[in-house]
C-alpha cells in the first residue's frame, strides 16, 4: 500500500510496497491533480509495474483532455 498525506501529493510519496517504479510513475503524472495521482497511485499496490506505468500514461493523456 502507498500513503501520501491528504493535500500533499507533490510527488513524494511514503512507498510500503512496489518499490522505485512508483515514484518513477508519480513524476510521470506531474501536473495530474493530486486527487486523481492518489487514487491511481492507490491502484498501483494492485497491479505490477508494466500495467501502472500504462495507467499512468493513459491518466495523463485523459487529464489533458
Amino acid at each position: 500500500m502507498t500513503m501520501c498525506s491528504r493535500g500533499s501529493c507533490g510527488g513524494e510519496y511514503l512507498m510500503v510496497r512496489n518499490g522505485d517504479w512508483v515514484s518513477n510513475v508519480t513524476r510521470s503524472l506531474e501536473g495530474v491533480s493530486d486527487d486523481l495521482k492518489r487514487g491511481v497511485i492507490e491502484m498501483f499496490g494492485r497491479m505490477d509495474s508494466e500495467m501502472g506505468n500504462m495507467l499512468a500514461a493513459d491518466v495523463k493523456e485523459t487529464a489533458r483532455l
